[in-house]
């Protein structure tokens, strides 16, 4: 979960730096929504730092396994909610480059979301921890990787655009 979430945020953080305002046509409206879509961010990226901070204490050795496990469904999945409230309030013009972005990160959110807050089932004999629904997990596993790739995508788009043009 923690390496989905790494993986995520990295490529979220990056494309949304590369994105750029495009004129309002509804100022209010677009100041709500852009307003909505920064926070929306800044939680995303404080929610990603603490996952990377559970993960270094866990790869430490001072966090369990099974402390991971709850806190993924205790604070993680929380913060990640939290963000994801800011972005479904998130508006910006459909011909806008972060329109697309936007749809992506949220369908993303959904299934990083649904991946954190996950039962999880603890084996005595061996003290491992597998999500209650394994198959699901696959499915959400496979959904945030997809579309890690296409936010990376967008990003090396963002980027080609902005880069300098040669003569």
């Amino acid at each position: 979960r923690a390496v989905l979430a790494l993986v995520a945020a990295v490529a979220l953080v990056g494309a949304l730096a590369l994105t750029a305002p495009s004129a309002a046509v509804d100022v209010a409206r677009q100041f709500a929504g852009v307003a909505a879509f920064e926070r929306g961010v800044k939680g995303f990226e404080q929610a990603s730092l603490l996952m990377q901070k559970l993960h270094a204490q866990r790869k430490a050795g001072t966090l369990t396994e099974l402390e991971l496990d709850d806190k993924s469904r205790t604070e993680l999945a929380p913060a990640y909610r939290a963000a994801m409230a800011d972005l479904d309030q998130a508006w910006v013009p459909p011909l806008d480059p972060r329109h697309a972005l936007l749809q992506e990160v949220r369908a993303m959110s959904g299934a990083l979301i649904e991946a954190l807050a996950m039962e999880s089932v603890v084996h005595q004999d061996t003290g491992t921890v597998e999500p209650a629904d394994p198959a699901r997990m696959a499915v959400l596993t496979r959904l945030i990787q997809d579309s890690a790739q296409r936010i990376q995508a967008f990003k090396e788009q963002l980027l080609a655009k902005q880069a300098p043009k040669r003569k």
